[in-house]
């Protein structure tokens, strides 16, 4: 038997959908939103690291575009806001995260909504966090648009709406609540300081397609970064990210640089790369300036994958803002007495 190329083309487009609805079950789709500056995101990176950084008030901003040759870009927005308390080196700390995810081809939409709190503990030179993570997740598509297998006329040779699908359990909208929970260690190692941690996300396996039927893998997430000072003004950040779910694994490595120019300007640059234990996914570069408490990031991703051997956009482009008030709590405290 013969089969029409375009035939497969179109039935491989359609069931495209119902790979995604099903929440990325294949190992290629079966990461959950990811960023290349994901040390920039503290909450998304692990409920532990909420409240990880020198200051008070935490607010951060992230914006990813990738996969413009793909019809309509993936675009990611995300904002977060976190604050803490400090004393004597413990602190306790909380915020939220709020996820936009947007797949233009299928109308299909993802947002979420997470509370983050941790607890940091110092014991002697090291410095232990914990942290737990909870909130809704709801995913849309818009059903009209879409075409199904049953729906092919084959005197025709294309789809034609006007025939009845025959998908009877199909949701166009669902929403499930999601629990996350992680452990963060860092200490200071003479001038460098050196970071690990480990998150566990979707802790209760919630169900999460539009036919109800499939629940989520345990998403394994193993970070690690170190701040070198090579010189008074100059500095080393090398990181590292490691994630696991289910088959499908995803790494990222890189050292970004950071000089600074005075007491409120800094500049960075860096460069990474991003893959997994069956294929290389991309080369990422990027560059950054800090002013005062506000730092600003742009990495731009070259796809080395075989993806791009007939792909027109081989790239994908981050934004991320940071603003970080300065410290209001004092880690001393006064003792009060009679003065003589």
């Amino acid at each position: 038997m013969v089969i029409d190329p375009n035939l497969m083309m179109l039935l491989l487009k359609k069931y495209f959908l119902i790979l995604v609805s099903g929440l990325l079950v294949s190992p290629i789709l079966a990461q959950d939103i990811h960023l290349s500056q994901y040390y920039t995101s503290n909450i998304s990176l692990n409920p532990a690291y909420t409240g990880n950084y020198s200051g008070d008030i935490r607010v951060t901003c992230n914006y990813r575009t990738q996969w413009g040759q793909v019809n309509k870009p993936i675009r990611t927005n995300m904002f977060s806001f976190e604050k803490k308390k400090e004393n004597f080196g413990d602190e306790i700390a909380w915020g939220f995260i709020v996820i936009n995810d947007q797949l233009s081809t299928y109308n299909l939409s993802t947002s979420k909504f997470f509370l983050s709190g941790s607890y940091q503990k110092k014991i002697q030179a090291n410095y232990f966090r914990a942290g737990i993570q909870a909130g809704l997740a709801h995913r849309s598509t818009d059903l009209n648009g879409q075409t199904f297998p049953d729906q092919w006329h084959y005197g025709t040779g294309t789809f034609d709406q006007e025939i009845y699908h025959g998908e009877t359990e199909l949701n166009d909208s669902y929403t499930y609540p999601d629990f996350n929970a992680g452990l963060g260690w860092f200490r200071f190692l003479g001038k460098t300081r050196v970071a690990a941690g480990y998150g566990l996300f979707h802790v209760s396996r919630p169900r999460a397609n539009f036919l109800g039927d499939f629940r989520l893998p345990l998403r394994h997430v193993f970070n690690a970064s170190a701040i070198h000072p090579l010189s008074e003004s100059l500095h080393a950040l090398p990181y590292l990210l490691y994630m696991n779910s289910a088959t499908a694994t995803d790494f990222v490595l890189g050292s970004n640089l950071k000089k600074n120019l005075s007491k409120t300007i800094n500049i960075q640059a860096g460069a990474g790369y991003r893959g997994s234990r069956i294929n290389s996914d991309a080369v990422i570069l990027l560059a950054g300036f800090g002013y005062g408490r506000l730092d600003f990031a742009i990495s731009y991703d070259i796809t080395v994958s075989e993806l791009s051997n007939n792909a027109r956009n081989k790239s994908a482009v981050e934004f991320s803002l940071i603003y970080t008030t300065p410290r209001r709590f004092s880690d001393k405290i006064s003792i009060p007495c009679n003065r003589y």
